[in-house]
């Protein structure tokens, strides 16, 4: 393993040279000659090194709040997030989302660190909200059928839209997200916003009394872009048929403030569950717990009692042996 991530990169710049020259091996170092069959492992080996790295990251951040948190509640959580973690294929797409989510059991483990939430853990995040929203059931759902939850990639699209048709947005087809603004069924419309990949916020817009308000747990006073504002004057304008010019307010619930440089994508997705849920609200004290609640719910169609059966039956063949 040391050899393969040491001279990955080297033997790949090598090959061309070795192939032409009708060469069975390279010599790498004085120690090391190598095969030229080997690189296609080598390079599956050295796509695998960032994965291996995050798994154990994880499950030394795990270990860390096992030993040092006094909340016996994430304590437990982490037991069960350990588990869960040892079980996670090492690269695999995560089931059970949309083709609109690209989650892999890469962002899965990375939700157990300190590392910033990248748009895919973002989008799966909010597609858990919008189903759980679509079951009347579930606790809270029945309360807010008249909300919309946008992705990641919301602004952006709205933003290559009106680039190819400034006159009017052209209704995607087949979008139910569409049609339910189009119909009048949605008041409010939840917009996360990527701050130069730096920063997590979202605008929450009521489309009835027009105007919009900003969820950002550093700058808990800041209103939204103007810029953002006018791409999505224009996107309900063409949907609603009627000319919408949303005003910025100061927020109406009061964003729980950051102290960190990483959580601002999870207090997202927390404030946004404890808004149509009544979940508990992120705050520094739970910022762990946050995490390990999300890790659970974007992995939570994963059928864990057939990947249990199967470390077991995987473990007694070892014993066998």
């Amino acid at each position: 393993m040391v050899v393969g991530e040491r001279y990955s990169v080297e033997l790949s710049s090598k090959v061309g040279e070795a192939r032409s020259s009708n060469c069975q091996s390279i010599r790498l170092s004085p120690e090391h000659d190598v095969p030229l069959w080997v690189e296609r492992l080598f390079v599956e080996f050295r796509t695998s090194i960032p994965q291996l790295r995050r798994l154990q990251e994880a499950e030394a951040w795990l270990l860390n709040v096992q030993r040092s948190s006094k909340n016996k509640a994430a304590q437990s959580l982490a037991d069960s997030c350990l588990e869960r973690l040892h079980l996670l294929p090492w690269r695999a797409a995560v089931p059970g989302f949309s083709d609109a989510v690209s989650l892999t059991t890469h962002h899965l483990a990375t939700f157990l660190t300190n590392h910033w939430v990248v748009d895919e853990m973002m989008n799966a995040g909010l597609e858990w909200i919008v189903r759980k929203l679509s079951c009347p059931s579930k606790e809270g759902a029945r309360n807010h059928q008249d909300a919309a939850i946008a992705n990641s990639y919301f602004l952006d699209g709205l933003r290559t839209a009106q680039a190819q048709s400034s006159s009017a947005y052209v209704r995607r087809r087949q979008s139910s997200f569409d049609e339910r603004i189009a119909s009048g069924k949605v008041r409010y419309l939840e917009i996360p916003v990527n701050i130069d990949n730096r920063h997590w916020a979202g605008i929450r817009v009521d489309v009835v009394e027009e105007h919009a308000w900003l969820r950002d747990g550093i700058n808990r006073s800041a209103k939204p872009d103007p810029s953002h504002l006018s791409l999505i004057d224009w996107y309900l304008s063409s949907l609603l048929r009627k000319t919408v010019k949303l005003a910025p307010i100061p927020p109406k619930t009061r964003t729980p403030r950051q102290n960190d440089g990483h959580s601002c994508g999870v207090l997202y997705l927390t404030s946004l569950a404890n808004e149509y849920f009544g979940y508990d609200p992120w705050s520094p004290e739970t910022a762990v717990l946050a995490r390990m609640n999300w890790f659970c719910r974007t992995s939570s169609w994963y059928h864990w009692d057939r990947l249990f059966d199967v470390s077991r039956a995987l473990l007694s063949c070892v014993l066998v042996v």
